[in-house]
Protein backbone atom coordinates (compact mmCIF):
# COMPACT_ATOMS: atom_id res chain seq x y z
CA UNK A 1 0.00 0.00 0.00
CA UNK A 2 2.86 2.37 0.78
CA UNK A 3 4.34 1.84 -2.68
CA UNK A 4 1.00 2.57 -4.35
CA UNK A 5 0.57 5.81 -2.40
CA UNK A 6 4.14 6.89 -3.10
CA UNK A 7 3.68 6.13 -6.80
CA UNK A 8 0.41 8.08 -6.92
CA UNK A 9 2.07 11.04 -5.19
CA UNK A 10 5.00 11.01 -7.63
CA UNK A 11 2.71 10.78 -10.67
CA UNK A 12 0.38 13.61 -9.67
CA UNK A 13 2.94 15.95 -8.12
CA UNK A 14 5.35 16.16 -11.04
CA UNK A 15 4.51 18.79 -13.61
CA UNK A 16 5.00 16.61 -16.70
CA UNK A 17 4.35 13.19 -15.19
CA UNK A 18 6.91 10.52 -14.47
CA UNK A 19 8.16 7.60 -16.53
CA UNK A 20 8.02 4.00 -15.40
CA UNK A 21 11.83 3.86 -15.51
CA UNK A 22 12.14 6.82 -13.17
CA UNK A 23 9.50 5.36 -10.86
CA UNK A 24 11.35 2.04 -10.68
CA UNK A 25 14.59 3.83 -9.76
CA UNK A 26 12.98 6.07 -7.12
CA UNK A 27 10.89 3.37 -5.43
CA UNK A 28 13.49 0.61 -5.76
CA UNK A 29 11.14 -1.85 -7.47
CA UNK A 30 11.47 -3.74 -10.74
CA UNK A 31 10.68 -1.98 -14.01
CA UNK A 32 7.86 -4.47 -14.64
CA UNK A 33 6.21 -3.52 -11.32
CA UNK A 34 6.68 0.18 -11.98
CA UNK A 35 5.12 -0.18 -15.43
CA UNK A 36 2.15 -2.02 -13.91
CA UNK A 37 1.71 0.69 -11.24
CA UNK A 38 1.86 3.60 -13.69
CA UNK A 39 -0.64 2.01 -16.07
CA UNK A 40 -3.12 1.19 -13.31
CA UNK A 41 -2.84 4.64 -11.75
CA UNK A 42 -3.27 6.41 -15.09
CA UNK A 43 -6.30 4.23 -15.85
CA UNK A 44 -7.87 5.28 -12.54
CA UNK A 45 -7.16 8.94 -13.29
CA UNK A 46 -8.81 8.78 -16.70
CA UNK A 47 -11.78 11.15 -17.07
CA UNK A 48 -14.04 8.58 -18.72
CA UNK A 49 -13.76 10.10 -22.18
CA UNK A 50 -13.55 6.63 -23.66
CA UNK A 51 -16.74 5.48 -21.99
CA UNK A 52 -19.74 4.89 -24.22
CA UNK A 53 -22.10 7.70 -25.06
CA UNK A 54 -25.35 7.77 -23.08
CA UNK A 55 -24.18 5.89 -20.01
CA UNK A 56 -26.73 5.55 -17.18
CA UNK A 57 -29.64 5.73 -19.60
CA UNK A 58 -28.78 9.11 -21.11
CA UNK A 59 -29.93 10.37 -24.49
CA UNK A 60 -27.63 10.18 -27.51
CA UNK A 61 -28.48 12.04 -30.70
CA UNK A 62 -27.26 10.48 -33.95
CA UNK A 63 -27.31 12.20 -37.33
CA UNK A 64 -25.38 12.28 -40.56
CA UNK A 65 -24.38 15.04 -42.93
CA UNK A 66 -22.53 15.63 -46.18
CA UNK A 67 -19.46 17.86 -46.24
CA UNK A 68 -17.24 19.23 -49.04
CA UNK A 69 -16.47 16.79 -51.86
CA UNK A 70 -15.15 13.25 -51.77
CA UNK A 71 -11.46 13.16 -52.81
CA UNK A 72 -11.03 11.59 -56.23
CA UNK A 73 -14.74 11.67 -57.07
CA UNK A 74 -15.80 14.03 -59.82
CA UNK A 75 -19.20 15.64 -59.67
CA UNK A 76 -21.22 14.72 -62.73
CA UNK A 77 -23.20 17.37 -64.52
CA UNK A 78 -26.56 16.31 -63.13
CA UNK A 79 -25.37 14.86 -59.78
CA UNK A 80 -27.95 15.11 -57.05
CA UNK A 81 -27.80 14.54 -53.34
CA UNK A 82 -24.59 13.71 -51.57
CA UNK A 83 -23.12 11.01 -53.80
CA UNK A 84 -20.06 13.16 -54.54
CA UNK A 85 -19.61 14.46 -50.97
CA UNK A 86 -17.93 13.08 -47.85
CA UNK A 87 -20.35 11.42 -45.46
CA UNK A 88 -20.03 12.16 -41.74
CA UNK A 89 -21.80 10.58 -38.78
CA UNK A 90 -22.07 12.58 -35.54
CA UNK A 91 -22.99 11.36 -32.07
CA UNK A 92 -23.98 13.81 -29.32
CA UNK A 93 -24.43 12.90 -25.66
CA UNK A 94 -27.01 15.30 -24.23
CA UNK A 95 -25.90 14.86 -20.61
CA UNK A 96 -22.14 15.23 -20.94
CA UNK A 97 -22.34 17.52 -24.02
CA UNK A 98 -19.67 15.39 -25.71
CA UNK A 99 -19.76 15.00 -29.47
CA UNK A 100 -17.93 12.68 -31.80
CA UNK A 101 -17.85 12.93 -35.58
CA UNK A 102 -16.75 10.04 -37.78
CA UNK A 103 -16.18 10.06 -41.54
CA UNK A 104 -17.85 6.98 -43.06
CA UNK A 105 -17.67 5.39 -46.50
CA UNK A 106 -21.42 5.14 -46.92
CA UNK A 107 -24.60 5.57 -44.93
CA UNK A 108 -25.91 2.02 -45.03
CA UNK A 109 -27.09 0.07 -41.99
CA UNK A 110 -24.19 -2.35 -42.42
CA UNK A 111 -21.70 0.50 -41.99
CA UNK A 112 -23.46 2.51 -39.28
CA UNK A 113 -24.65 -0.21 -36.87
CA UNK A 114 -21.13 -1.41 -35.87
CA UNK A 115 -20.09 2.20 -35.24
CA UNK A 116 -23.16 2.80 -33.09
CA UNK A 117 -22.61 -0.43 -31.15
CA UNK A 118 -19.01 0.49 -30.45
CA UNK A 119 -19.71 4.04 -29.25
CA UNK A 120 -23.12 3.96 -27.55
CA UNK A 121 -23.80 2.37 -24.16
CA UNK A 122 -26.41 -0.39 -24.11
CA UNK A 123 -28.70 1.47 -21.69
CA UNK A 124 -28.70 4.71 -23.73
CA UNK A 125 -31.71 6.14 -25.53
CA UNK A 126 -30.89 6.82 -29.18
CA UNK A 127 -32.62 9.72 -30.90
CA UNK A 128 -32.39 10.04 -34.67
CA UNK A 129 -34.33 11.34 -37.59
CA UNK A 130 -36.55 9.04 -39.63
CA UNK A 131 -33.83 7.98 -42.05
CA UNK A 132 -34.17 4.43 -43.36
CA UNK A 133 -30.83 3.25 -41.95
CA UNK A 134 -31.98 3.96 -38.38
CA UNK A 135 -35.34 2.19 -38.56
CA UNK A 136 -35.74 -0.68 -36.07
CA UNK A 137 -32.31 -0.24 -34.45
CA UNK A 138 -33.85 -0.30 -30.97
CA UNK A 139 -36.22 -3.17 -31.70
CA UNK A 140 -33.34 -5.48 -32.61
CA UNK A 141 -31.32 -4.41 -29.51
CA UNK A 142 -28.60 -3.12 -31.78
CA UNK A 143 -27.66 -0.15 -29.64
CA UNK A 144 -29.96 0.49 -26.76
CA UNK A 145 -33.41 2.01 -26.82
CA UNK A 146 -34.95 4.39 -29.31
CA UNK A 147 -37.08 7.32 -28.40
CA UNK A 148 -39.02 9.85 -30.40
CA UNK A 149 -39.46 13.25 -28.75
Amino acid sequence: MHLWLQAIHLLVSSKKGISSHQLHRVLGITYKSAWFLTHRIRECMRDGALAGFGGNGGIVEVDETFIDKEPGVKKSKNARGGSHKMKMLTLLDRDSKRAKSIVVDDLTKATLIPILQENIAGEAYVMTDEARQYQNIGASNVCGNTRSD
